[in-house]
């Protein structure tokens, strides 16, 4: 053990204190180990410090030594063990091999702890100059230094009537009263200095009075809330504060009540409870104002199977009593990757003797007139669901009937392709437990008319779809051979303006020669009046008349051209297209 606290010294500097130029490492010096924070807020109370982490980190570093020494560092770290076990048992008997009467009492070194060999004073930071924490401890150090003190604590952040202090120990009594004599100068209420005394002594009995009224609870489910814990205890005294830390390897929890006044722990003491009710469970008395543990019997005890689903310890309180049952506890497994948990279908019964455990087994537990519980070895292994001990969970008729069910969901699930579960008639959830053969028929046939109305349903949308797109594929055909059509009749326009106009270009100049002579022809025929009779200038057609039929002809022809084509364009137009829309348009699969 001594090697032991010596390597934990020296693997972790920083919790040892016999030393003072140590401890100004360990508070952080220059302000360098710590980030400074603003004077006057409030700190934070330090407890359980020195030798309570030291041992701690005693247990973890044997751990990492074989680890990192290999399989041979575990053969002999695990002989290590043995012989140490051999060792403690030998020293733990009666007899003294070595010589000398076995009756004769053992001689034992009395050891005082650090704790109550120290004495331990404590001064405000308010008396002590520096802007942070770290500043001030060491303005405490010095100051001690120059009044020769050695320090072999401290010093410690500690809260005294809601003030931040520092505390230091020394370990003599002498001094102790030279710490408590050095004084200070503070001004009153009307600015003149006063002395007072700078430091004054840290009563080390405090946690031995908040132990006196502390009461511990052990075995609780993890996820008891305080309000329940707070309802069960309360009734023995007001409640100042309550903490709980997990145990059982985080499977249970331990819960520290700590009550305003010590008559509490008494009353509970005076009753001899070893057990209470939290809620619907039940857990056991682990302390009552003392360190020390209360021993419990664990070795008279029957279990109790075929419970139903949810029991709880406090529906079996019936079978607590003077001389029945002392302890119930119903084990709990987890489920949904630890978020959540149910009760297993049996209960652990403890008992104070051989006679309670007889009168009390030898009859069965009834709930109601169907459901019935058995009592049965603590070997003996029970199915968790009907509670026979002829078969497991695995072959109960429960269990399959339930995986069917499962089944006949999920199935249902798949073919609805997520839509909402859908209730069928004709099979219900009893129907499904009841598991006939004829329901068995009937969910087969259902099944099949769900996969019969999904497959034609698939089949009409995959012929639907087809027929869209062999109409989409016309009308882009008939939409290019429009678009061709418009491009020769574009064309063919062209060449008739370009001939009208070549027509009427030859005819204009023809007018203008033929203008000329009939001008002169009227001339001659004025002198030469009467040698050709019946033939005059009205007579003869003018070229204009001509040129002008010639013009409407071509305008006539323009007019019937466009007509043809507006009569083709009509023609290729789907049904129920309206009129004022000439160019046909894709389908789309809409109802426009």
């Amino acid at each position: 053990m001594q090697a032991g606290s010596t390597f934990n010294q020296r693997s972790n500097p920083s919790h040892d204190h016999s030393d003072g130029e140590e401890n100004a490492l360990h508070s952080g010096r220059d302000g360098q180990n710590k980030k400074p924070k603003i004077h006057g807020a409030t700190p934070s109370v330090q407890n359980n410090t020195g030798s309570d982490q030291q041992q701690t980190t005693m247990l973890y570093e044997p751990n990492a030594f074989v680890y990192r020494k290999g399989v041979k560092a575990r053969d002999m770290f695990q002989q290590t063990l043995e012989q140490n076990e051999d060792v403690t048992m030998e020293n733990d008997g009666t007899e003294d091999t070595e010589g000398g009467d076995a009756n004769e009492e053992a001689e034992w070194h009395q050891v005082t702890r650090v704790s109550a060999r120290y004495f331990t004073a404590y001064t405000k930071e308010d008396y002590l100059t520096g802007d942070t924490r770290d500043e001030k401890k060491r303005d405490l150090v010095c100051l001690l230094g120059k009044a020769e003190l050695n320090i072999t604590e401290g010093p410690f952040q500690v809260k005294i009537d809601d003030e931040p202090c520092l505390k230091v120990a020394v370990e003599t009594e002498t001094e102790l009263q030279k710490m408590l004599a050095i004084g200070i100068d503070m001004p009153d209420e009307e600015g003149n200095d006063v002395r007072i005394h700078m430091f004054k002594r840290l009563d080390n009995t405090k946690r031995e009075l908040e132990i006196e009224r502390t009461l511990e609870v052990y075995g609780l489910h993890p996820r008891t809330h305080r309000d329940r814990i707070e309802s069960a205890l309360g009734r023995f005294g007001e409640i100042e504060r309550i903490t709980t830390r997990p145990c059982t390897r985080g499977v249970k929890i331990t819960a520290s009540v700590l009550f305003r006044e010590k008559k509490a722990t008494d009353g509970i003491r005076n009753a001899k409870l070893s057990a209470i009710f939290v809620g619907k469970d039940m857990a056991r008395i682990r302390r009552i104002g003392t360190p020390e543990l209360i021993e419990w019997d664990k070795t008279i005890v029957a279990k109790l199977t075929g419970l139903p689903n949810g029991t709880t310890p406090l529906d079996l309180s019936s079978l607590l009593g003077p001389d029945k049952a002392t302890f119930i506890t119903v084990p709990w497994a987890p489920t949904k990757g630890g978020t959540q948990s149910r009760r297993l279908n049996e209960a652990f019964v403890y008992f104070p003797s051989e006679e309670a455990k007889a009168a009390v087994t030898r009859m069965g537990v009834s709930f109601g007139e169907t459901k019935k519980a058995r009592w049965v070895g603590l070997e003996e292994k029970a199915c968790h669901l009907c509670g026979e001990v002829d078969h497991l969970r695995k072959d109960c008729v429960i269990s399959k009937e339930m995986k069917e069910q499962k089944a006949h969901i999920r199935a249902v699930k798949a073919f609805q392709k997520g839509k909402a579960l859908q209730v069928v008639q004709g099979r219900s959830f009893s129907d499904i437990v009841r598991n006939t053969q004829e329901q068995t028929n009937t969910g087969s046939q259902q099944r099949g008319a769900v996969t019969f109305q999904e497959t034609n349903k698939n089949t009409i949308g995959k012929e639907q779809k087809k027929d869209n797109k062999e109409d989409n594929e016309l009308i882009k055909e008939m939409v290019a051979m429009n678009k061709r059509l418009e491009e020769a009749n574009r064309a063919m326009m062209e060449q008739m303006n370009n001939m009208c106009q070549l027509f009427m270009g030859m005819m204009s100049t023809v007018f203008m020669s033929n203008g000329a002579g009939i001008g002169q022809q009227e001339d001659n025929s004025k002198k030469n009046s009467g040698k050709e009779k019946g033939k005059t200038v009205a007579d003869l057609p003018p070229m204009g008349v001509m040129v002008t039929k010639l013009m409407q002809m071509c305008m006539e022809y323009q007019e019937k051209e466009k007509l043809t084509r507006q009569t083709r364009l009509d023609k290729t137009k789907l049904p129920g297209t309206p009129k004022h829309r000439m160019e046909p348009h894709l389908h789309t699969g809409s109802d426009e």
